[in-house]
């Protein structure tokens, strides 16, 4: 559902927040595929968190673009099954 809002784009408000959520669960599944590798990286924590100050903040605007560059793309593959 909140793939399919993001594609209609109605309101820039809406956009911005459903791209952060689904962007947040996309990182999230993956980090749970690559977590056990990632978590002996010296400050993997530090960075994780900087990484989710930057898609949490309106300045950087992180979450809307790599949605754009990296989330869509792949969910526009599956859309049929979403």
């Amino acid at each position: 559902a909140s793939f399919r809002a993001l594609e209609d784009r109605d309101h820039g408000e809406v956009y911005y927040w459903l791209s952060y959520w689904v962007t947040v669960a996309a990182v999230m599944l993956a980090e749970g595929l690559v977590y056990r590798l990632f978590c002996w990286l010296p400050f993997y924590h530090i960075a994780r968190l900087l990484f989710l100050v930057a898609l949490f903040s309106p300045a950087t605007r992180a979450a809307p673009l790599l949605y754009t560059w990296a989330v869509a793309p792949l969910l526009r593959r599956q859309r049929p099954s979403v």
